[in-house]
């Protein structure tokens, strides 16, 4: 069953780069890190620092953690060296990506919720430096005459906001404005049956336990904390609820894709499996 804990895994020793679509679960690169980085016995559960001397993200999982160093770590790396950054699928390390998705409409919300305190985070989703003003112009009383709601629906429907997984499954990034293909929802759906690990954010314990059961390595408790629950989980509740009628048709297809393999690899694990959503 899932709840043994093993050391080793069918996938055992398997090169992984981490595919990190914006809002989904940024706790998750610490389960990654743990497998790929052998060196470290046991790292510290900070996933918000990149300083010296915390967990190694940025550029220290550069050389600490890559396969010539003895790690297990394919890192597609921003300039600065983040290689937790949020950059696009690549057809070069597609059977090494790991990843994990979340309920669409709800990482939507969250990003949402994230753009009102950290307006400039959204030039790292790919969205441009023009366009900014632009997803920001609901909060004109023309628009949207003070109501709250107005404002971030505003935000989602607004040209790039929508279909980040169809966008980065195609090499674009996630807030980037272009015209979304049924093509590109086709390839992206084949990317999610072609990757080395696809997890859940809403069953997110099974999501840590199936890596392991995967990949090996030690499974550590704090790895089932979910250590960034959201900037602003109260004002991301408000947001979800406000987008309650808005839909996302690109990336809905995708995340039942990954439910689907998600589910099928759980049932192969145990047939008496029975997912409950993480609250």
């Amino acid at each position: 069953s899932l709840d043994a804990i093993r050391q080793r895994g069918p996938r055992s020793g398997q090169v992984v780069r981490w595919l990190h679509f914006p809002k989904t679960a940024t706790t998750f690169h610490g389960t990654v890190l743990h497998y790929a980085c052998p060196g470290y016995d046991r790292l510290t559960m900070n996933v918000v620092s990149k300083e010296p001397g915390s967990m190694p993200g940025g550029r220290t999982a550069r050389f600490s953690c890559r396969p010539e160093k003895g790690g297990r770590l394919s890192v597609y790396a921003t300039k600065n060296g983040n290689w937790a950054g949020h950059m696009p699928w690549r057809r070069v390390d597609g059977n090494q990506t790991v990843t994990i998705f979340r309920e669409p409409i709800s990482r939507l919300a969250s990003q949402v919720a994230y753009s009102l305190y950290v307006a400039e985070g959204l030039l790292g989703f790919g969205l441009s430096s023009k366009s900014l003003r632009g997803y920001f112009s609901g909060h004109d009383k023309s628009t949207c005459a003070g109501h709250e709601p107005c404002r971030y629906v505003h935000m989602a429907e607004y040209p790039g906001s929508k279909g980040c997984y169809t966008k980065m499954l195609t090499g674009f990034r996630c807030m980037q404005d272009v015209a979304i293909t049924e093509q590109m929802v086709q390839t992206a759906i084949r990317n999610v049956e072609n990757m080395a690990f696809v997890g859940i954010l809403e069953h997110y314990n099974a999501s840590v336990r199936l890596f392991h059961r995967q990949f090996g390595g030690i499974t550590y408790p704090e790895e089932f904390s979910m250590l960034r629950t959201g900037f602003f989980p109260n004002r991301a509740r408000v947001v979800r609820h406000a987008l309650r009628d808005v839909s996302d048709p690109w990336d809905e297809r995708v995340y039942a894709a990954a439910l689907a393999r998600f589910e099928r690899e759980m049932r192969d694990v145990d047939p008496r499996c029975v997912l409950v959503p993480r609250v």
